[in-house]
């Protein structure tokens, strides 16, 4: 998974697959460059461009931080892990995923 796969998703809805085939959804927000690792030349696997997306979920469904299979519609399922950062009553909770 690289940056470029999700910016055209900024606003579609990640459906989140559970236990008991229960589902919630998240709605990307953002896709965020970071900075790439200084100093971590020996580390394999690094990206090129490191980036992390930002999830909106629904106040009434708190996903505790874990790695979940999730999917845009139509699309294939991936592996992400996400942590919640913070919660805004009127908007919902927000999770992030790194990508480094």
């Amino acid at each position: 998974m690289e940056k470029k796969d999700f910016e055209g998703k900024i606003g579609e809805t990640f459906t989140v697959s559970l236990q008991k085939g229960q589902t919630v959804d998240l709605k990307l927000e953002k896709v965020n460059p970071l900075p790439k690792v200084e100093g971590a030349d020996h580390v394999e696997n690094l990206r090129e461009e490191p980036f992390s997306l930002i999830f909106v979920g629904p106040e009434d469904a708190y996903l505790s931080d874990n790695t979940y299979d999730m999917a845009v519609k139509g699309g294939e399922k991936e592996a992400i892990f996400i942590s919640a950062f913070k919660s805004e009553k009127e908007k919902g909770i927000f999770y992030d995923a790194v990508f480094t």
